[in-house]
């Protein structure tokens, strides 16, 4: 017996076919809810957690002798102050959104450690 053929289901061959998954609109379901399609949503906020106060960040920012160890800070301190989309970090920091992703995910993982932690490649100044 196929499938469509049955009597107890209720989907027509048409509305098979008329389902699109990649349209990005919204669907207006009954009680007139809008929900949003897969892929489709809010922009998503970067935050960086806790584990310095403002000051002790504000403070490392300025003081730290090694730029690529700023830059670090300054991304932590604009998701502190001002959560907002990696996007826009990014701009205002003038490095890459993947740059931002990943300093903020190793300082919520790991804390201090991962900003002041130099990469594995490059040479050594010994």
């Amino acid at each position: 017996m196929h499938i469509l053929s049955s009597p107890s289901l209720s989907v027509s061959r048409r509305s098979l076919h008329t389902a699109s998954y990649t349209d990005s609109r919204p669907v207006i379901e009954e009680g007139g809810d809008v929900s949003r399609q897969k892929g489709e949503g809010l922009a998503r906020i970067t935050r960086a957690a806790a584990h310095l106060s403002l000051e002790e960040v504000k403070s490392r920012l300025q003081h730290d002798p090694r730029a690529w160890c700023r830059k670090r800070w300054l991304i932590i301190y604009n998701a502190l102050v001002d959560p907002r989309k990696a996007e826009e970090i990014a701009k205002h920091c003038g490095v890459s959104k993947a740059a931002v992703h990943q300093v903020i995910s190793l300082y919520n993982r790991f804390g201090v450690s991962a900003v002041q932690t130099a990469g594995k490649g490059g040479s050594r100044n010994v």
